[in-house]
């Protein structure tokens, strides 16, 4: 265990070496445990927000991140670890994707009728 003073442990003043025979005592402790899918969820959110942030407003990334990052939160339960992992999971999915496939979607559809030909003939003979 480390322990200083206001002014560091140095005897005599801050930057002498410590003093051997200083004591301290220990008035309170708080004991934790390290949770590590709790941590990367956490992390996960927090590169999350800054993508979201820090890239421009109108940029498909900076959007898919907040979508991201909304569906962890609507889907994470604090009180079931499971969550954590399935969680983690879809931030993961996020990240893993190339910046060029994940910017655009882009759908086309049509429609045409094999008759169209004929009808722009017909059309054009009715106009004589």
């Amino acid at each position: 265990m480390a322990a200083n003073g206001m002014f560091g442990a140095g005897s005599g003043g801050m930057i002498n070496p410590p003093d051997q025979d200083r004591t301290f005592v220990l008035r309170e402790a708080c004991i934790a445990v390290f949770d590590r899918d709790c941590y990367n969820l956490l992390m996960d959110l927090n590169i999350l927000h800054d993508f979201a942030k820090h890239l421009p407003a109108d940029s498909t990334r900076a959007y898919e991140a907040l979508l991201t990052a909304n569906d962890i939160v609507n889907h994470c339960d604090p009180f079931k670890r499971e969550t954590f992992q399935r969680c983690h999971e879809k931030a993961q999915s996020f990240f893993s994707q190339r910046n060029g496939p994940c910017r655009f979607t882009v759908s086309a559809i049509g429609n045409c009728h094999i008759d169209c030909g004929d009808v722009f003939v017909l059309i054009d003979v009715l106009e004589l």
